[in-house]
């Protein structure tokens, strides 16, 4: 009688939340939610591309897309980036099945490369697009957003959460007059559907990602410009308490 009296009130006092934000009484054990949205600006974007060139043998196609690659790098070092700032991500070379021209050979081969520019300079991402774009790329595959401090701030946002799942086990205790024995568990929860990258623990996820028709389309006249708005993440903990007897 004791623990559905528990139950009853604790569905009175929080309503009928969704599941993964209620406290939860089952077999003696209290479980307390704690969820921190974190806003932050962000400091550094990626901008992806890919080049597509062709020849008469793969060996002429891969000599102009890296010809083609090293126009580009010229352009963005005078832009004031570095070699650091420029990788190459996937390059491959093949016969051109699909767009071979009739009467001539100078489409047989085909040479694709894509690269990706990472800058913390975001005053820079109008001029960067239009000096690839004048290079003549492909296209421009994504422009994503990203936080360098990341790991700094999943971690404030951690203690955050876990101290606001804590002041709900101490409103529950008090007004229900319960105690509790110890803590049974522990769980760190993703409530926005991503997951955290060990590996590269300054990169959560691609924020605020635009995705780009064409690089042409990307003129010094757009009033509107490229900015990076607030970024946000939310993290959410779940701690179970064995309830004293």
């Amino acid at each position: 009688m004791k623990l559905i009296t528990i139950i009853f009130t604790l569905l009175l006092t929080f309503g009928l939340a969704p599941l993964n934000n209620a406290q939860l009484i089952e077999k003696n054990k209290l479980s307390v939610y704690g969820k921190v949205k974190t806003y932050a600006k962000a400091d550094r974007v990626k901008i992806s591309f890919s080049i597509n060139s062709y020849g008469k043998s793969l060996g002429v196609a891969f000599d102009k897309a890296k010809k083609q690659m090293n126009e580009i790098s010229q352009k963005l070092k005078a832009l004031g980036l570095i070699d650091k700032n420029i990788s190459t991500s996937f390059f491959t070379s093949s016969e051109n099945y699909g767009s071979k021209a009739f009467l001539s050979s100078k489409k047989d081969f085909i040479a694709i490369m894509s690269a990706s520019i990472t800058t913390e300079d975001l005053n820079l991402i109008e001029k960067i697009l239009i000096a690839i774009s004048e290079s003549k790329i492909k296209r421009v595959d994504k422009i994503s957003f990203e936080l360098i401090n990341l790991k700094e701030l999943k971690e404030k946002a951690l203690k955050e959460a876990i101290e606001k799942a804590k002041q709900k086990a101490v409103i529950i205790s008090e007004s229900l007059n319960i105690s509790f024995s110890s803590i049974v568990g522990f769980q760190e929860l993703f409530s926005d559907g991503s997951r955290f990258n060990k590996n590269r623990e300054n990169y959560y996820r691609e924020f605020n990602s635009i995705s780009v028709r064409a690089a042409m389309d990307i003129l010094p006249s757009n009033e509107g410009g490229f900015f990076a708005e607030e970024l946000s993440f939310e993290t959410e903990v779940m701690i179970t308490y064995e309830i004293a007897e």
